[in-house]
């Protein structure tokens, strides 16, 4: 089973945003926040903060990105880009906005 994660919402602009850290550990957050979990299949756990817990979780997750994994070339332009992603979206959000983090499983085709 192979779990992955995105992070939306909706900035100040009215725009629909949707980041995927590839960095973010997902067994730590899921373990740490309250996520409510639907199984349809496919296990799916649902999380909404406001932005200061957003901040709060990349902040909390910035250890991850700097594993000896993720210091090929690929991964560091890929998670750069994702982070400067991630910081524009938290500059843009209404102080009182509401962020979806989904947790979501999808077939691997490994097990």
């Amino acid at each position: 089973m192979a779990f992955a994660l995105r992070v939306s919402g909706t900035t100040k602009n009215g725009e629909e945003v949707q980041i995927e850290p590839s960095w973010w550990n997902i067994n730590e957050l899921r373990n740490t926040y309250d996520f409510t979990e639907e199984l349809d299949y496919y296990l799916d756990c649902y999380l909404y903060v406001d932005k200061q817990t957003l901040q709060e979780i990349m902040k909390s997750q910035e250890k991850y990105r700097r594993k000896e994994s993720f210091k090929v070339d690929y991964w560091m332009e890929e998670n750069q880009r994702t982070e400067s992603e991630l910081d524009h979206f938290v500059a843009n959000l209404e102080k009182d906005s509401t962020i979806k983090i989904w947790i979501y499983e999808w077939e691997s085709g490994l097990g």
